[in-house]
Formats: C-alpha cells, structure tokens, sequence
C-alpha cells in the first residue's frame, strides 16, 4: 500500500511515552499502532445529561426513604404503600441505570 500522505499530531510527552507504551505491549512500532487505533479503535461515550437525572432521581429516591423513616421512628409504623411507592421507584431506577452502562460509540451519533 502506498503511503503518502502524512498526518501531524500534537502531544504531551507523557501522551507519548503511554502511546508508545502501548504500541510495545502491541509489538507494533509506532504508526502501524496509531493507524490501527485509529481506523479500527472505537471511542466510548457516556451521555451524561442523563447520568444528572439519575443522579438526581436517586437522591429524590434517598429524601422519600429518610422520610419515611423519620415517620417510622416517630409514630414507630409507616404505611405499607410508601414502601410500594419505593418499589416502584427503585424499578425505574434500575432501568434507567441499565440504559446508561451500556455506552455508545461515535458510530452511534
């Protein structure tokens, strides 16, 4: 294959050292490494903005137990429904929490 064109990229040298790091562990000098990851190399993404609903639904989930152990501890009973509700609550969660570990790819975009 002929290769003519060239690419120039800029980076640090502790970038460098792990890249060329990780081209040795792969017994590959060091362009056929980068050429690899990049063509072959996949990037991960998160979707974060979801990830702040999560986190904020998991600390609305956190307020509605401590109340209703505030409740337990002063009338020393609570309503079998607010821990339905918690339920309820915690399998929407697990949901939630199950779409967003499974990241996505720039392929994806």
């Amino acid at each position: 294959m002929n290769r003519n064109k060239f690419l120039k990229v800029r980076v640090s040298n502790e970038e460098l050292s792990k890249i060329t790091e990780n081209a040795d562990k792969a017994n590959m000098n060091l362009s056929e490494y980068i050429r690899s990851s990049a063509i072959k190399g996949k990037i991960v993404l998160y979707d974060t903005k979801s990830i702040v609903q999560l986190t904020k639904s998991i600390n609305d989930i956190g307020k509605n137990i401590n109340q209703i152990a505030a409740v337990s501890n002063t009338f020393k009973s609570v309503g079998v429904g607010n821990f339905y509700s918690i339920l309820a609550d915690m399998d929407i969660l697990k949901e939630k929490v199950n779409a967003l570990t499974e990241p996505f790819t720039a392929e994806d975009l």
